[in-house]
């Protein structure tokens, strides 16, 4: 009876020890698994093209017990990553790190369909950016997360595509707008009184002239 109790205990504990093991390495193995953000450009204005638009991907954001901290080249753009609850906070947020010329760690270029594929990514937050429009429209740069949970399948997304907000790209210049005709007058209701006084007074002046000529005759 105690053998049967013992071969039991024995048997329990094994299988403990093999369901440990399992999850330490399906631990190991989530945390080494790598993703994709792929970009998917939307059509343009007519006459820009999608094609060979380059984006450059950097990660700038490290993932550690549950939170993201920056990495130390970009603190000074004093993102909170973990602060980043909406789309407008993710927007402010990536146009901060856009002001610091952040040279990519990955560059792509998009194909005849605008699209593009950065591969072999490991968890963490990643800045990407348009660094060459080509003849396509302005890009905003943004921030992907790598997992991003996805609200309709209900599970973390490793494999991600975006379609980047874009619009025609604002064309200015410092050269002063060519100044328009200058205001000659000629309609100026001022003027046509003038005009119209003067010959008057030139018709009395000549009336007046000929009636003094009639009288000494």
């Amino acid at each position: 009876m105690e053998k049967r109790m013992s071969n039991k205990f024995s048997l329990v504990i094994t299988v403990l020890l093999i369901f440990v093991f399992c999850i330490q390495v399906y631990a190991e193995t989530d945390t080494q698994q790598h993703g994709s953000i792929s970009i998917a450009l939307t059509e343009g204005k007519k006459g820009t093209s999608r094609e060979n638009v380059e984006f450059s991907c950097t990660k700038i954001g490290e993932m550690k017990n549950g939170e993201y901290i920056l990495k130390d080249e970009f603190l000074s753009s004093k993102v909170e990553l973990n602060a980043l609850k909406t789309a407008d906070d993710m927007e402010k947020a990536a146009n901060k790190l856009a002001e610091m010329d952040i040279q990519g760690e990955k560059v792509l270029l998009t194909d005849k369909n605008g699209k593009l594929c950065f591969s072999g990514l490991t968890k963490g937050v990643y800045f990407l950016e348009a660094t060459d429009i080509a003849g396509y429209e302005a890009v905003a740069p943004f921030l992907i997360s790598i997992p991003t949970f996805d609200e309709k399948e209900g599970r973390m997304n490793y494999d991600i595509t975006v379609m980047p907000k874009h619009e025609p790209e604002k064309i200015t210049t410092d050269a002063p707008q060519k100044p328009g005709a200058p205001q000659t007058g000629l309609d100026s209701p001022i003027l046509k009184y003038f005009a119209g006084a003067f010959f008057i007074a030139l018709f009395l002046v000549v009336w007046n002239i000929k009636m003094k000529n009639t009288k000494k005759k």
